[in-house]
């Protein structure tokens, strides 16, 4: 008898914990997400600078960002790079291995009605767009429905 109701006793402590501890374990696991997203996101900007770099480009500017981009719940990598080259065919062959890999003539943009219209302007963008252009990758973060895309 003393045994069931030390048993009791326990599974009732265990079942009030119980509560706060996955309250715990979920916060930890979102902290985790945040941390692997962001340097995932640093991953994937250094290997598009360095690309870019391999197609001897100069690199004017680039911005990272880990969240929603707005096309969806959930969390994008997003990396923009502003490049000025002379030889736009050594830039299509240095990504054409990276499919998700993009870019476009800078001075086709219309830098205030373009997707990337915001984080164009917090990036040093060049007076005289001759020979630049944007490079961007968006991919999905690892944790994808991390509370960073929320």
């Amino acid at each position: 008898m003393k045994a069931v109701l030390k048993f009791l006793k326990g599974l009732g402590i265990f079942i009030l914990i119980l509560p706060f501890l996955l309250i715990v374990l979920f916060v930890l696991y979102e902290l985790v997400g945040i941390v692997v997203n962001s340097i995932a996101t640093d991953i994937q900007t250094n290997d598009v600078i360095g690309i870019v770099e391999e197609a001897d480009c100069e690199i004017i500017d680039s911005y990272s960002f880990t969240g929603n981009t707005g096309n969806g719940n959930h969390v994008d990598m997003l990396t923009l790079v502003i490049v000025r080259t002379e030889n736009v065919s050594d830039l299509e062959k240095a990504i054409s291995d990276d499919e998700s890999i993009r870019f476009v003539i800078l001075s086709d943009l219309d830098v205030n009605n373009s997707t990337f219209s915001y984080e164009l302007k917090e990036m040093d963008y060049p007076d005289n767009t001759d020979n630049c252009f944007l490079v961007w990758k968006c991919k999905y973060a690892p944790f994808v429905d991390n509370i960073m895309g929320h």
